[in-house]
């Protein structure tokens, strides 16, 4: 939020990179993991950009973070809360891809399909396409999540992802960081590593048919066939 006010509000030349934080994954194979931080308070931010107007420059700054950020790193993740706010609305204009994590319940249903009538307008103003939907938080015991499973995979448009993520108690812990590295399957043990790696493997097939767009000349294929070499490392080693 303090490089927003700065870059859009005060129009002073605050630089992106000032605000990132390295090495923030206690996972001890995932050193290069960076993040900027978000703040409650975005809300009152975003007020103040529609108070005065500055819906224009809070966009040129979001694509110039996102373009250099690209030139630094192999994927940038935008985690944006429920809802299009003036912030979330910025990011998938300037975004190359968009996601959407949706929970297997009749309100997340209705907000895809806002999601999906709110790009179709303005389509001159740009938009980040569609790479899919990733079924969130199911319960694999609820009869009515396996309806809304079954109902969001008929719709091709959602071009639902294979992989689902259940809710668990493991991934409903990993908000709280160990104070000590770990392994990976120490964070994510047994079925919800597997999951996880599956769900990673197939969000890398789907970028990489758009690397000469997005990526870069060869990134997605190496970063695809990294994660791959990885899984079989973490698969040997858990057996081992």
């Amino acid at each position: 939020m303090d490089y927003l006010i700065g870059a859009v509000l005060k129009e002073s030349p605050a630089s992106w990179r000032d605000f990132v934080m390295t090495d923030v994954s206690d996972v001890d194979d995932a050193r290069s993991i960076a993040l900027i931080p978000s703040d409650t308070n975005l809300t009152l931010f975003e007020r103040e950009v529609s108070k005065g107007d500055h819906e224009a420059r809070l966009r040129k700054t979001v694509g110039a973070c996102l373009t250099e950020a690209a030139e630094t790193y192999d994927i940038v993740l935008i985690d944006s809360a429920p809802g299009l706010s003036v912030l979330t609305e910025c990011f998938l204009r300037e975004t190359n891809f968009y996601l959407s994590p949706t929970r297997p319940d009749y309100i997340s249903t209705r907000g895809l399909k806002f999601l999906r009538e709110f790009r179709q307008r303005n389509p001159e103003m740009g938009f980040g396409d569609n790479l899919g939907v990733i079924i969130n938080m199911k319960d694999p015991r609820s009869p009515q999540d396996e309806h809304f499973d079954h109902w969001l995979r008929q719709d091709p448009e959602h071009q639902c992802f294979q992989q689902s993520i259940p809710r668990v108690t493991p991934l409903q812990a990993t908000g709280f960081i160990s104070p000590h590295t770990r392994s990976y399957w120490a964070k994510y043990p047994g079925e919800t590593g597997d999951q996880l790696r599956r769900l990673t493997l197939e969000l890398l097939s789907r970028l990489a048919p758009a690397q000469g767009d997005t990526l870069g000349a060869g990134s997605a294929p190496r970063a695809e066939g990294k994660a791959k070499a990885m899984w079989a490392s973490w698969k040997d080693r858990r057996t081992a």
